[in-house]
């Protein structure tokens, strides 16, 4: 990879951190407190609490992952979508650990 290249790469990714560091401080806000609730939840249950889209949409799989490898959230199955865009996709259904 050429240094164009790569200080192109870094550029892009430095304008994005902002718009990553705070999608991540509202989402976990937002999930730390679904979790304590019991309640089972999705990625369509933080939207509707107020979380918006990421930068990035594999955000979503990275931000759950995480959370589960640090056994704060557990999967209990998976569900359909009923959020439009989505078409009844599957999504993975969460509860706190």
């Amino acid at each position: 990879m050429t240094a164009a290249v790569q200080l192109q790469q870094r550029s892009l990714f430095d304008t994005c951190a902002p718009d990553r560091q705070a999608w991540l401080d509202t989402a976990q806000s937002v999930l730390e407190w679904l979790a304590g609730t019991g309640d089972v939840f999705t990625a369509d249950t933080l939207r509707a609490h107020g979380v918006p889209e990421p930068p990035y949409p594999n955000m979503w799989g990275q931000f759950f992952g995480g959370y589960a490898r640090r056994h704060k959230i557990t999967s209990v199955g998976f569900v359909h979508s009923t959020r439009e865009a989505r078409k009844g996709s599957i999504l993975q259904a969460w509860r706190g650990c």
